[in-house]
């Protein structure tokens, strides 16, 4: 009778200290999935970084896009205002090429914008947008990709209109930059009459 109770307690302690399978195979399948979850947290939160600076990055561009397409109207309008008037050959091919260089300088800054901006929203598979060999400046590089925006020194000073045909002439943009240069037009001419009215009193003083 003894025995008896002693092998019941001895299968019941071992019923105790059995591992609970079920238990076990359940807490493995809930850690796998706080796993998968916290790597697909954290793939959301890098797909939405990357996002961001997309959109940054496109924001950005369209500013500089911006930016050049009225620095371009200003030069073009200013330039010719001032050109227009001029009749000797050397002071025309000393403007043309001042604005020409003016030009090439706006240009230039907005392709290394652009390459800037490729290369910072670029992923890990990708670089820049164009290839640069070393040979290459930006000045180079620039010159080539807009070649059909430079005017010559010839027939600039003939016709203004087709120096900036590569950007697109919005109303806004064409009327804020004569704006600007019609701004810049009276604030000389109220200037050189000022310069007028202060000759003519001193002229009159000389006189008495």
């Amino acid at each position: 009778m003894e025995e008896e109770v002693n092998s019941t307690e001895v299968r019941a302690t071992c019923r105790q200290v059995q591992p609970n399978v079920t238990l076990d195979q359940e807490g493995v399948r809930n850690e796998s999935l706080l796993c998968l979850r916290r790597s697909r947290r954290s793939t959301k939160g890098n797909i939405t970084k990357k996002i961001d600076q997309i959109t940054l990055s496109m924001s950005l561009l369209l500013s500089v896009e911006e930016m050049s397409s009225i620095a371009h109207e200003f030069i073009k309008y200013a330039h010719a205002n001032y050109h227009a008037q001029l009749s000797d050959e050397e002071d025309i091919l000393d403007s043309q090429e001042k604005y020409e260089s003016e030009y090439k300088r706006i240009d230039d800054f907005q392709l290394t914008i652009e390459q800037w901006i490729a290369q910072a929203s670029s992923g890990p598979c990708e670089n820049a947008v164009s290839v640069v060999h070393p040979e290459d400046s930006v000045s180079n590089v620039g010159s080539r990709s807009r070649a059909h925006s430079r005017v010559s020194l010839v027939s600039s000073h003939k016709s203004m209109g087709g120096s900036s045909a590569r950007f697109v002439q919005s109303p806004r943009l064409v009327a804020a930059a004569k704006k600007a240069a019609l701004s810049g037009e009276a604030a000389s001419l109220h200037k050189q009459q000022a310069l007028q009215e202060e000759e003519l009193r001193l002229k009159q003083e000389e006189t008495k």
